[in-house]
């Protein structure tokens, strides 16, 4: 899974100070009767995000296992695991078995979830512009588009896809600097599934989960 890791390795590291970003979608945003439009919720919610960042910084540096635990309950069920391991297994997943399927979606989960552990203790006070949003004919999908403004670096833009679904506007992909993060793991991915096998690549998936993010 060396290939694997490595990537996953570079795209931490590269974009650890934005990647924090990723689940920024609070749930209570979506507990009011009226669907929030995905603008507003990627704007009300990334903004809770940062000033709790900000608010427990030295926490942040010291204990992030905590920090991230409090924001972690909030965020994960707004994105769209199913949708997102979809198109990043791509043909993959047509063929894949029920079991492998799931079974890679939860495993997919897991190690974003680690890397936004690992990205969240990079926080060193990003700010966020909001820029524009543009929907899809049809209104069911939408593109949200923000700035991440690094004190120590260039700024990068960070862009959210969203489809909208029963329990309201879901996050399915995000562009960092213009790079999809689903194309990306797709394009790993491929390569070591087409040599080894989908079964060998979950069992190789499942043991770079279990070991921390460095």
């Amino acid at each position: 899974m060396n290939s694997t890791g490595s990537w996953i390795r570079r795209l931490a590291a590269s974009s650890a100070s934005v990647l924090w970003l990723l689940l920024a979608i609070n749930s209570s945003a979506l507990a009011t009767a009226k669907v929030v439009p995905p603008d507003q919720l990627i704007k009300q919610t990334t903004e809770q995000v940062l000033r709790l960042l900000e608010e427990h910084k030295n926490e942040l540096k010291e204990q992030p296992a905590r920090i991230y635990e409090q924001v972690k309950d909030l965020v994960i069920d707004h994105f769209d695991f199913q949708l997102m391991s979809r198109l990043v297994l791509a043909q993959n997943w047509r063929e894949a078995s029920p079991a492998q399927q799931q079974r890679f979606v939860k495993e997919f989960r897991r190690l974003l979830v680690q890397t936004y552990g690992y990205s969240l203790s990079q926080y060193s006070g990003q700010t966020v512009d909001f820029n524009s949003m543009q929907y899809s004919t049809s209104g069911s999908r939408a593109l949200v588009r923000t700035v991440a403004q690094q004190p120590d670096g260039p700024d990068v833009p960070v862009d959210y896809r969203l489809h909208k679904t029963a329990a309201g506007w879901k996050v399915y992909d995000v562009m960092l600097d213009g790079m999809s993060l689903v194309q990306n793991y797709r394009s790993s991915f491929l390569a070591q599934i087409r040599g080894e096998g989908l079964d060998r690549f979950l069992d190789e998936l499942e043991q770079r989960n279990a070991r921390p993010t460095q």
